[in-house]
């Protein structure tokens, strides 16, 4: 009877330290994407570059972010870290909605953001 109430207490702790750790990761997603843009933006400033060149450097830093996220999930040894980069990317786009003020959803970068925060969290064996 005690086992089971101490693997209870146990299975809290995992929920506890992957909670944190998805907050911290996620934290570390939102500066490194707002250090890209603005190294970015003055790149592009500099380069004087094409809107598409723009664009595709702005959806490139949409994704590697999400990426490098799942990445560090799986590095962490996360048991579902591929889920956890998915809903990372989720949770990544959802931001970037709401910091945007966009009214209509764009759903090929919702694709993009879940697709490569759980491409990063699969993990090689």
């Amino acid at each position: 009877m005690e086992q089971e109430g101490l693997e209870s207490q146990a299975d809290i702790g995992k929920k506890k330290r992957t909670g944190w750790v998805f907050a911290g990761i996620f934290l570390a997603v939102c500066l490194l994407t707002g250090l890209f843009l603005v190294l970015w933006a003055w790149i592009s400033y500099h380069m004087r570059f094409s809107a598409e060149v723009i664009r595709a450097g702005l959806m490139a830093g949409y994704i590697l972010p999400c990426f490098i996220g799942g990445k560090l999930f799986g590095r962490l040894h996360c048991k579902k870290a591929a889920l956890l980069g998915a809903g990372l990317g989720g949770l990544f786009f959802l931001l970037v909605l709401l910091l945007a003020a966009e009214t209509s959803v764009h759903w090929p970068i919702l694709l993009l953001c879940v697709g490569s925060g759980a491409l990063g969290g699969i993990r090689r064996r």
